[in-house]
């Protein structure tokens, strides 16, 4: 029971939060662990995930959110294109490719730590210019980390994205 109490108390200091975070909040928010933001993620999912969005951008294609705290970067958002799911996700961009995959070496490092390993199923697949980490729990949208080479012609050529929601469109075979 111990365990869910850091859990609980950060949902709550989540939900309370309006557009955006006073310092305190923020402060708060910062305190928390990679374990307690990947918990509330998989809680907050069942509930559109409405205890972590910050400010709305709507267009004719898509609901957009910021999202109240980062995993992987420091630009993550809660997105639902045209009725689909909602999803959270991180991406940050780097200049190499040893940045990249370190980058997303620590983040499926800190994911496979935070998840029971007793009901999650962990799946990995590349090709040599990207890999995919993708965990599994039974009745439950897919939490899936991806490194690869981007289409950028100039900075930022490689990235690593986060994402916690239905299966990702673009795939590592």
């Amino acid at each position: 029971m111990l365990r869910f109490i850091p859990l609980l108390s950060s949902l709550f200091i989540l939900s309370a939060c309006n557009a955006t975070l006073t310092p305190e909040q923020q402060a708060e928010v910062e305190k928390l662990s990679a374990c307690d933001k990947i918990n509330a993620l998989v809680k907050g999912y069942s509930n559109e995930f409405n205890g972590l969005k910050s400010q709305k951008v709507t267009n004719k294609y898509a609901d957009i959110w910021q999202a109240k705290y980062q995993l992987v970067g420091d630009q993550c958002q809660i997105s639902q294109f045209s009725g689909q799911q909602l999803a959270y996700q991180c991406q940050k961009g780097f200049n190499n490719q040893v940045d990249a995959l370190e980058s997303y070496k620590e983040a499926v490092a800190f994911t496979q730590a935070c998840l029971s390993p007793d009901n999650w199923k962990m799946e990995q697949v590349s090709n040599g210019q990207s890999v995919r980490t993708n965990f599994h729990l039974e009745n439950f949208p897919i939490i899936s980390i991806h490194s690869g080479k981007t289409l950028a012609k100039m900075n930022n050529t490689w990235s690593t994205s986060f994402q916690v929601g239905a299966q990702p469109t673009s795939y590592a075979k």
